[in-house]
């Protein structure tokens, strides 16, 4: 015997996939997502330097000239690049 709650999780779910907005909704949000990941991609990847250009995340911060840095009292130390004009 199921619990009165499992019930009416289960009739609420069979209710939500049957309905046609749900489904409309989620044949609208697929692409988008599918979009977002695909642009994040291409931005993670010219930033790397894939492709033969130049690596711009690597590009200005030797491990030299790395330090450790706290913008503010509110966030966290974070290591970043201190080149010749910090």
């Amino acid at each position: 015997m199921r619990s009165p709650s499992a019930a009416l999780l289960g009739k609420d779910l069979r209710e939500l996939l049957g309905a046609r907005s749900y489904l409309l909704f989620l044949g609208l949000l697929g692409p988008l997502v599918g979009q977002a990941f695909v642009a994040s991609v291409e931005q993670y990847a010219e930033a790397s330097g894939a492709g033969g250009g130049p690596a711009a995340l690597a590009q200005g911060c030797a491990r030299s000239t790395a330090c450790w840095c706290r913008p503010s009292a509110r966030t966290t130390w974070r290591r970043r690049c201190c080149g010749p004009s910090w």
